[in-house]
């Protein structure tokens, strides 16, 4: 009786160990996931939001050059 509940107890002992390493491994699983749903929501997000935006072509743009390369700019 005495044996039979020590390799009981060490079972058990066996399964929660599995068990601890198994959610160890969802928990790291689950922190990957809603990090690549963030990013997934941001690129939604951008994606969105530069569907609203009105872009206006300019067309009197003049160049001018500097010592250090070239500028454009607007009037």
């Amino acid at each position: 009786m005495y044996m039979s509940k020590n390799v009981s107890i060490a079972t058990n002992g066996y399964d929660v160990k599995e068990c601890e390493k198994q959610l160890d491994n969802f928990q790291r699983e689950n922190q990957k996931m809603i990090i690549e749903l963030a990013d997934l929501k941001a690129i939604y997000n951008l994606e969105s939001k530069s569907n609203n935006l009105i872009a206006v072509e300019s067309s009197n743009i003049k160049y001018i050059t500097s010592g250090s390369g070239v500028v454009a700019m607007e009037r």
